[in-house]
């Protein structure tokens, strides 16, 4: 199972879900991603978008990383407030999953 949006010629994959059956072991993945992709080039999508996040998968059927960067532009003092509790939340987590150490810890 698949759940996709559409955003102009791009076709984004948001989730990807697979039963744990019997059919698990084969790497059904595999196929549903081939398969989502097929359909989306003859609908005539110039990309499929694996969406965010750095998964071995997905770098073995794409050619294009996308960099998403997030933007904080706070106009009151709570905002400010709010803006500097989100950038330290976000360093946290980028340390966090940047050190395979403190990662498997965690």
């Amino acid at each position: 199972l698949t759940g996709s949006s559409r955003s102009g010629k791009r076709l984004i994959c948001e989730f990807g879900a697979i039963g744990e059956d019997d059919l698990a072991s084969t790497s059904p993945g595999d196929f549903l991603f081939f398969d989502n992709i097929q359909e989306a080039c003859e609908q005539g999508f110039d990309v499929y978008d694996f969406s965010v996040g750095d998964e071995p998968y997905k770098r073995l059927w794409c050619d294009i990383e996308v960099r998403h960067f997030e933007v904080l532009a706070p106009l009151t003092l709570k905002g400010r407030a709010l803006a500097t509790a989100l950038r330290q939340g976000a360093r946290a987590k980028a340390f966090i999953k940047n050190n395979p150490t403190v990662w498997k810890l965690t």
